[in-house]
């Protein structure tokens, strides 16, 4: 049988989707899984990357589970990598294009193995880069994005800069990654984020990723409630989803529209929950007295003292 997950989300969330490849061939070993992703998909931060696609295929067809790496093009799916699909088998589509408020990002991915009776849906995801993890013991190794993620994202060049400098006041190495850093494919940047202990930065692929090869996280959240995407909620291990404080957010998260999803019973509001502005990072919202929005209204320290707590809690269990 012949499987195709067509997923027309960001990339972080492609990471995630393929995911549902192991589980699949758990309960069916000789199938054909294609993860199928559309033309005009793009690395944010790169969005002018001639070969974006190809770099994002070629980190995908990696994960355990998958064949082959499509393209969508005029509702077609053309070869793009990996083993050639067989032209001769049933063909089964997964959507991705959908997520729900009350499931979660990661176990959103799922909805259509519910359907088919696909009891299991572990949300513990695990990522292969193409070589092994290699931290050391001896010291502490902290990655995070270079300013381009960091600003596109936050917007709050002072509070980075902030930021940065604390973490490299303490005993430990700092690097950054990303391609205003260093013109580097995607791929070799994962390598080097997971030979990291924390990632520290904006929510986003990089921080999936590091959940997925067991490194510890604190990522800046978007305007989503951290429930919805934060790896500390869909992943063991010692993750912290960083928001603004009760007097700097609305409280309910009033600019989104919650959608919901009944396994049992019926699927209600179908669809991602909807934001009212045209950001998941937007500088300002019409909920509060300043119009600042809540991810603006995040302060650096909130990130700082986050970060010296995980240094005073998990120091000695990284360095033994």
């Amino acid at each position: 049988m012949h499987f195709v997950i067509h997923n027309t989300q960001a990339f972080g969330d492609m990471l995630l989707g393929t995911h549902v490849a192991k589980f699949i061939k758990k309960h069916i070993t000789n199938c054909h899984i294609t993860f199928a992703i559309n033309q005009s998909a793009t690395l944010t931060t790169a969005e002018k990357s001639p070969d974006g696609l190809f770099q994002m295929a070629e980190i995908l067809l990696l994960q355990e589970g998958l064949d082959t790496i499509g393209l969508v093009n005029d509702n077609k799916i053309q070869y793009l990598m990996g083993k050639k699909s067989p032209n001769d088998s049933l063909m089964k589509i997964i959507k991705q294009y959908e997520w729900y408020s009350d499931l979660g990002i990661v176990k959103s991915m799922f909805t259509d193995l519910f359907q088919m009776g696909f009891g299991e849906h572990n949300t513990e995801t695990e990522f292969w880069f193409g070589r092994y993890p290699d931290r050391p013991t001896n010291r502490l190794k902290i990655v995070t994005l270079g300013p381009l993620d960091w600003n596109k994202k936050w917007g709050n060049e002072e509070g980075r800069k902030k930021i940065l400098s604390h973490v490299s006041s303490k005993n430990v190495e700092l690097i950054q990654i990303g391609r205003d850093i260093k013109q580097q494919r995607y791929l070799q940047a994962l390598q080097q984020m997971q030979d990291c202990h924390l990632y520290l930065g904006p929510a986003g692929s990089v921080g999936h990723a590091a959940a997925g090869v067991g490194m510890d996280t604190i990522v800046l959240c978007e305007v989503f409630p951290p429930q919805v995407l934060s790896p500390e909620f869909y992943h063991s291990g010692y993750h912290k989803s960083i928001v603004a404080r009760a007097e700097n957010h609305c409280g309910s998260y009033k600019c989104i529209t919650q959608k919901k999803f009944d396994i049992i019973k019926s699927q209600e509001g179908f669809g991602n929950p909807v934001v009212e502005f045209n950001s998941f990072w937007t500088p300002t919202c019409t909920y509060m007295p300043d119009n600042k929005s809540c991810v603006a209204m995040i302060q650096p320290e909130q990130l700082i003292d986050a970060f010296d707590m995980w240094y005073n809690e998990r120091k000695d269990f990284h360095l033994r």
